[in-house]
């Protein structure tokens, strides 16, 4: 039954990237709004809804190192290989708007990560701070999206423009509906298989977990990359980031205060800070993700994978 729940996980991932990629875009054509706008909120948001149901359920069972493991895994897996995939189907075209605002967000929001483990706990009071940082950034991308002289991202060789606007918000909410689906039968036959295996809470959260609730944003990546809508691979990828740091962070210590524990600052917050800031050094080359360097990224986290196994 576990083959048979990854298998059909798998075909609802794909199923429901692609209607949540076709309807967002023409969710955007009829808004007169950037692709990339979209791709941050409305996808990189929208995919991370499974991670945030994981952080609750697990801090309210009173499983902490399971919660912030599945949020440091998630963002490393959405840098590496979310990101590493979609540049390997196609080349992804950055531009300084991505660079600049929405990674400077994101480096940011990781150094308040990383001090308040070293603090040890994430208290109600914080835990808002995180939120309302969160809502600021999005008035922020809002505002300037608002102000840009045309819509970007749009690629010539979709026809979504036809699409009217109540078949968008359907194929959007059905993708949603299957993605989360998807994610969830296929973590329920990984979790059985890593369990089996014996491996730790926080080794789970950092591979198992973050990679099963990052599946919705790795297929959403993928048909984003192969509709040639680069600057929705990107900003679902950086988009789930934020949101994963500020958003779950900050609603999982508002329901109850969430310690941090000093293991992470060994070694996972600092990998996730120093992949953030290289990925971003590669955006900045020729403004684009190539497919070789979009391959390097899989690499590493097939890598990263590795190093856990033998740590576990």
């Amino acid at each position: 039954m576990n083959y048979f729940y990854i298998t059909l996980g798998l075909l609802c991932l794909m199923l429901g990237g692609d209607w949540l990629v076709k309807g967002a875009v023409a969710l955007a054509r009829r808004l007169n709004m950037p692709v990339l706008l979209i791709g941050i909120t409305v996808i990189g948001f929208g995919t991370s809804l499974p991670e945030l149901l994981v952080c609750i359920t697990a801090h309210m069972h009173d499983q902490a190192n399971l919660a912030i493991g599945s949020i440091i895994g998630s963002n490393i897996t959405n840098l590496l290989l979310i990101l590493g995939t979609s540049a390997a189907i196609y080349p992804l075209t950055s531009n300084k708007k991505i660079v600049l605002r929405d990674g400077g967000t994101l480096v940011f929001a990781y150094l308040i990560f990383i001090y308040y483990g070293y603090i040890g706990i994430i208290s109600r009071l914080s835990g808002t701070l995180f939120f309302c940082g969160l809502l600021i950034y999005l008035t922020y991308c809002y505002y300037t999206a608002k102000h840009d002289p045309k819509p970007i991202g749009f690629s010539e060789y979709d026809d979504d423009k036809a699409i009217t606007s109540i078949k968008s918000f359907s194929l959007i909410i059905i993708g949603f509906c299957t993605l989360i689906f998807g994610a969830k039968i296929l973590i329920s036959g990984a979790t059985a298989v890593a369990l089996q295996l014996g491996l730790s809470e926080a080794v789970i959260g950092l591979s198992i977990v973050a990679l099963g609730t990052s599946l919705p944003e790795l297929a959403a990546g993928i048909i984003a990359a192969a509709r040639k809508q680069t600057d929705i691979a990107i900003g679902n990828a950086i988009g789930s980031c934020i949101f994963n740091t500020l958003g779950m962070l900050g609603i999982t210590a508002m329901i109850k205060p969430l310690p941090i524990a000093i293991d992470f600052l060994h070694y996972d917050l600092w990998i996730m800070l120093s992949i953030t800031i290289c990925l971003l050094l590669l955006l900045i080359t020729d403004w684009q993700l190539s497919r070789k360097e979009g391959l390097f990224c899989v690499m590493l986290y097939g890598i990263y994978i590795y190093w856990l196994a033998l740590i576990a």
